[in-house]
């Protein structure tokens, strides 16, 4: 988790569309759809995302990467520190 928002940031002055397309690696559709079941715009910059945001991208980005085969890595499987304590957004 701690990785995909320092890898967002990195991409500070891209939309987050945009970092889902090349930290998912997703198409458009993907990215949207991710976006969409997080309930976070996908023309928002990662600067502008609270913690409980960012969780919840990541736990969408991790669910959409499991459903197209991606790859999974260690990261994506790790639970949240939030997911750990209980008290998940």
């Amino acid at each position: 988790f701690s990785r995909f928002v320092l890898e967002a940031f990195g991409m500070r002055r891209k939309q987050l569309r945009r970092v889902l397309r090349t930290l998912g690696p997703l198409d458009v559709v993907g990215a949207d759809v991710v976006c969409a079941a997080a309930d976070v715009d996908g023309d928002a910059r990662p600067e502008t995302l609270d913690a409980a945001r960012f969780a919840r991208l990541f736990r969408a980005l991790r669910e959409e990467r499991h459903a197209r085969g991606i790859g999974a890595t260690a990261a994506d499987d790790a639970p949240l520190p939030l997911e750990e304590s209980g008290d998940a957004p």
